[in-house]
């Protein structure tokens, strides 16, 4: 709309009367001022185009001068109704932000707190571990008996005498356990008479003809015994060998008794002493 002006006059006159007087004649004059004021006044009228988008924009997204849709936070797309967010993460119906979820963070939830090689699920976030890595981060290593988390692909690398998935399943034998700490055997019996336990499968090694489970049975024969020192054979009545197992026959003189049926007996007639077994 064209500026409109109104213009008003106001006149003011002033009158000056000037005399002049002579003998004989009077002259008066009179001077008429007139002031004229003029106002203007100015009218402007503003129009506004309201510019749509179509399709209409969601999420609280608005339409620009160019029809094109202003995005809210991480909303995205022709009309912002596609989330950005990863990783399971939500787009705020306030301002647009992500909600992130299980063990993501940042901007758009793409930041996972995941360790040893874990990620997270594209679905909730959750940590999603390798091998034996357990835990809401993976940081937990599930190997037993000293068994360690490989760095590579987390499976467990057993010492000892352990093995399995877990390192879970012990070698040892004879009601041998497998240490907490490093996997070796621990003897079920305390090994006597100076036998010791082996590390390797939980076993008593035992010393001299001492034998049995925990060392505690003598091998001697023939009323011989073990030494408490090294677990050799103390034999009696000219009994000799490693587990007194030899006799001596000597011609009409039986120095022994026979006390296996199934001894053999060298029956040649010798002169002096021999031997049998």
């Amino acid at each position: 709309m064209p500026p409109t002006t109104t213009t008003s006059s106001t006149a003011a006159t002033n009158t000056t009367t000037t005399s002049t007087t002579s003998p004989s004649t009077t002259t008066t004059t009179t001077t008429t001022i007139s002031t004229t004021t003029t106002t203007t006044t100015t009218t402007t009228t503003t129009t506004t185009t309201v510019v749509t988008c179509s399709p209409p924009c969601v999420n609280g997204a608005t339409c620009n001068e160019a029809g094109i849709c202003t995005c809210k936070g991480q909303w995205t797309g022709t009309t912002c109704s596609t989330c950005a967010c990863v990783n399971g993460g939500t787009c705020s119906s306030t301002d647009g932000s992500c909600q992130c979820v299980g063990q993501t963070s940042g901007t758009t939830c793409s930041i996972c707190a995941c360790v040893n090689g874990g990620t997270c699920s594209p679905t909730d976030g959750s940590c999603q571990c390798v091998g034996q890595w357990t835990g809401t981060t993976c940081s937990t290593c599930g190997c037993v008996n000293g068994g360690t988390c490989s760095s590579t692909d987390g499976s467990c690398q057993c010492v000892g005498q352990t093995s399995g998935p877990t390192c879970s399943t012990c070698g040892c034998v004879n009601g041998g356990t497998c240490s907490p700490t490093d996997g070796s055997c621990q003897c079920k019996g305390a090994c006597v008479n100076g036998g010791t336990c082996s590390s390797t499968d939980g076993s008593c090694q035992c010393v001299g003809q001492w034998t049995g489970t925990t060392c505690s049975t003598c091998a001697c024969v023939n009323g011989g015994t073990c030494s408490s020192t090294d677990g050799t054979c103390t034999c009696i009545n000219s009994y000799t060998g490693a587990t007194c197992g030899v006799g001596t026959l000597r011609v009409g003189v039986w120095a022994c008794t026979l006390i296996q049926h199934d001894m053999h007996i060298n029956t040649q007639v010798r002169t002096g002493s021999f031997s049998f077994s």
